[in-house]
């Protein structure tokens, strides 16, 4: 957590933002177990009802909606047999809640917690591939004509991703090619009809894919946007070839 505010934030944070977002899931701070703490602050709980992770992250207000929408999304894909975290709602009826503090947003969600293994770590590894593709086809097939139900939620688009919104602020400029190539490819894009864009996660790598005793389970939809459906297949191959 050190690195992620100053000493005085990290206070206020502590003394008054954390027990506030907590108490509205109906958690204690003192059942809070921090797991990680590098962008967002990931927590284990363990209430009466059973053991959760909670996640509270630090972001601009604007971040609000987009959160709420990957909740909602995830909401969507549970209710019909998906298998992902069921994301809870806390006490006041919200799947994302929010406080500033301090000169800080904070938004923070609550998801059931599952035992598993990452992806990454597993020695059949290579076992795993067409289960994870089965898994994505299905997110994709009940996400047909998808639009988020939550109010004020919602996902952004792929042209909205900083490489084809403005690729020279995310790539070196000792790479002038890889900055040409990417705004070719998005006038390309542009082209293309929307008939077969949806919801993808857009990030299925090892490290966002819990294995259980059930099988694989999606997790970690920070990047999930509207997309070209095909798209989810090239980036999960991207990171399989990647890391192999």
């Amino acid at each position: 957590m050190r690195g992620l505010m100053d000493d005085r934030s990290r206070q206020v944070f502590l003394a008054r933002v954390l027990p506030e977002l907590a108490e509205r899931f109906g958690l204690a701070t003192n059942s809070l177990a921090l797991l990680r703490g590098h962008r967002n602050l990931v927590y284990r709980s363990s209430p009466p009802t059973g053991e959760v992770i909670f996640k509270v992250l630090r972001s601009a207000e604007s971040r609000h909606s987009l959160l709420l929408g990957e909740m909602d999304w995830m909401a969507h894909l549970h209710a019909r047999g998906v298998a992902v975290p069921q994301p809870y709602r806390s006490r006041n009826g919200n799947l994302v809640e929010s406080q500033a503090a301090n000169g800080w947003h904070f938004s923070a969600y609550c998801l059931e917690s599952i035992e598993g293994r990452l992806w990454q770590e597993c020695p059949n590894g290579r076992e795993v591939v067409g289960p994870v593709g089965r898994l994505a086809g299905k997110m994709h097939r009940v996400s047909v004509g998808y639009s988020p139900a939550a109010a004020g939620a919602k996902l952004s688009t792929w042209s909205d991703m900083l490489w084809f919104k403005s690729p020279a602020d995310v790539i070196h400029r000792s790479m002038p090619r890889v900055i040409a190539r990417c705004i070719e490819l998005r006038a390309a894009l542009d082209t293309l009809p929307a008939v077969d864009n949806g919801p993808v996660h857009d990030d299925l790598h090892g490290g966002n894919v819990l294995v259980s005793a059930d099988g694989p389970l999606a997790i970690d939809f920070e990047c999930a946007h509207y997309a070209p459906l095909v798209s989810e297949i090239g980036s999960a191959l991207f990171f399989w070839v990647w890391k192999t």
